[in-house]
């Protein structure tokens, strides 16, 4: 029989190049297959019984006929050879997976429930036996780091934890004939348990498998698309079904012939190792990709003004499942030339364009797939010429204030990057924030005593130079002025007294209106001539320095008596 089956892959392996423009069809990486569908099925290569693939960096992809033993490597071009010849076995290999740093390929002997051997193929071919002891070894997974996770297909099932070195160690338990394993982002290793027909997590440090998902049909793999989303190849139904992260099952293609591995591309371009039909597929014409979900992009926290043109940028953006896996981020100053694509962070350098002024920056995020999110942006003023020193102002230099809230007008010297702002000299508890020329402040109640509250400001500048400190002070006057309102001249002519134990009186408003809808306020006289025309009665109101507010009182034109009424406000 052997003898008959090299001839016959020989001439397979000479014409299938030849006709790989008919039959390989090189699948278009710019559309990878992400939403649940039927797109259509492509094939890639004839492989009798393929039970595995995989796919390196450069895009070659591996692949492995579970009896002959034979590995391919299938070129993105769609050139076909054999990288080795395994020994005959019935049911007897599954893999090969492909460690990315080294190129070694590993394949599980599993020879029908009897192999116990992990096999290291090396690119030139050489072949080794990487690890045994591992009982009925079926699905890999490399966790980057040097680690191999190998499933054992038994039950009770487990999955064992190899070492760089070949150190064998049980890893996960609680299963119930395991077969592919994947990695997710945090680490945690997620199993196709065939005999539950269930998808089952183990945390990152290993343990007792749990259920993640449900109601699948013999799943022979899963595997994470470059978007962090879990598909499952089952075997039983012929069809690929995605699992959300809450363990939701929701179909996305149908049509396959008993699938026993998936492996995504650098495009995210799935492929199928659709085993019943002693093929390799993939998917053509899948829908276009979901865009990652951009939320905010901030200049330095926040901040109104900077004095320097070297900035830092907080952004926050996501796949459609929440999490970071696979994204990339761009900038821009003007939203038509953009940075080259960085890996994803919480925040980043960004240096705007020199000039006064204000200035807006772009932000864009790609996940996996290649689609692109919608525009984030924010803007800051750059002041670099106007203040060459340090100050701080309360209420642009106001001597009081009826308030607890307040505004200070900060100043710095150019390249000032950060500051520090406190009601004591001592900064306890206050924290470094970016530079702004603005920013809303309380100073302390005290209980409403009449002392003057301070403001301490100091600065940092890019370089990490701290500058001495900085303050203003305020008096805080909460307390309202009284008066006293009096007819004179027949009732031409009021006369008026007010007084204001701290800030002073400042100014009046007289109506004939209680609500001083038609006042103004103007400069406290003590005497203010007055026509009654058809009102009875003249209202007035005093203000102080602080702008404190008094009783309204109202005397009216028949008599000197004075009346106090509730407060009004302005």
């Amino acid at each position: 029989m052997l003898a008959a089956r090299r001839p016959l892959l020989l001439v397979c392996l000479l014409v299938v190049p030849l006709l790989s423009l008919f039959l390989i069809g090189t699948p278009s990486h710019a559309q990878p297959a992400l939403s649940a569908t039927s797109p259509i099925i492509v094939l890639v290569a004839n492989v009798p019984q393929a039970r595995g693939v995989t796919i390196d960096e450069a895009g070659n992809l591996f692949t492995i006929g579970r009896n002959s033993g034979i590995v391919y490597k299938i070129t993105s071009t769609g050139q076909i050879s054999t990288i080795v010849d395994l020994p005959d076995g019935d049911e007897g290999y599954v893999g090969p997976i492909v460690d990315p740093s080294t190129g070694n390929l590993f394949v599980s002997r599993y020879m029908r429930r009897t192999g116990t051997d992990i096999l290291k193929i090396t690119p030139a071919g050489a072949v080794s036996v990487f690890a045994s002891q591992v009982v009925n070894p079926s699905g890999m997974a490399l966790d980057g780091q040097g680690n191999l996770f190998v499933s054992s297909d038994t039950n009770p099932g487990t999955v064992s934890k190899i070492t760089g070195n070949g150190d064998v160690s049980v890893f996960a338990t609680g299963l119930n004939h395991p077969d592919g394993l994947a990695l997710g982002q945090n680490g945690d290793l997620f199993i196709g348990d065939r005999g539950t027909n269930r998808v089952m997590r183990v945390p990152a440090d290993g343990g007792q498998a749990t259920a993640f998902a449900r109601g699948l049909a013999n799943p022979m793999d899963v595997e994470f698309d470059r978007t962090g989303r879990l598909f499952v190849a089952n075997y039983d139904t012929s069809t690929i079904t995605v699992v959300d992260s809450s363990g939701v099952v929701s179909p996305f293609v149908s049509g396959l012939t008993n699938p026993a591995g998936l492996a995504f591309d650098q495009q995210n371009q799935l492929y199928i190792a659709n085993y019943g039909a002693d093929q390799v597929v993939t998917l053509e014409n899948p829908p276009a990709p979901t865009p990652p979900i951009a939320d905010h992009l901030t200049i330095n926290g926040g901040a109104l003004t900077t004095t320097s043109i070297n900035i830092r940028l907080d952004v926050s953006a996501s796949n459609v499942n929440s999490s970071q896996n696979g994204l990339s981020m761009s900038f821009s100053n003007d939203g038509a030339i953009w940075s080259g694509w960085q890996n994803y962070a919480a925040w980043t350098l960004w240096q705007i364009p020199s000039g006064d002024g204000m200035k807006t920056v772009y932000g864009r995020f790609k996940n996996g797939a290649g689609a692109i999110s919608s525009i984030v942006s924010d803007t800051i003023n750059l002041d670099t010429g106007v203040q060459s020193e340090y100050s701080v102002t309360i209420n642009q230099g106001a001597l009081y204030t009826n308030k607890i809230a307040v505004e200070l007008t900060i100043s710095a010297r150019p390249h000032t990057a950060e500051m520090q702002v406190s009601n004591d000299g001592g900064f306890n508890g206050a924290t470094w924030e970016p530079y702004s020329a603005k920013k809303a402040w309380e100073i302390t109640r005290y209980r409403n005593q009449e002392i003057t509250r301070l403001v301490y400001v100091r600065f940092r500048d890019a370089d990490g130079t701290v500058s001495s400190l900085y303050l203003d002070d305020i008096i805080l006057d909460t307390d309202a002025p009284h008066g006293h309102v009096s007819i004179a001249e027949q009732g031409a002519l009021l006369e008026l007294t007010a007084t204001d134990d701290l800030s002073g009186v400042d100014s009046m408003r007289v109506s004939a209106h209680p609500d001083f809808g038609d006042a103004s306020w103007e400069p406290f006289s003590t005497r203010r001539a007055w026509d009654f025309g058809n009102s009875s009665t003249a209202y007035v109101q005093f203000r102080d320095v602080a702008n404190n507010l008094s009783a309204s009182y109202a005397v009216p034109a028949s008599g000197n008596s004075t009346i106090f009424l509730p407060l009004i406000l302005q």
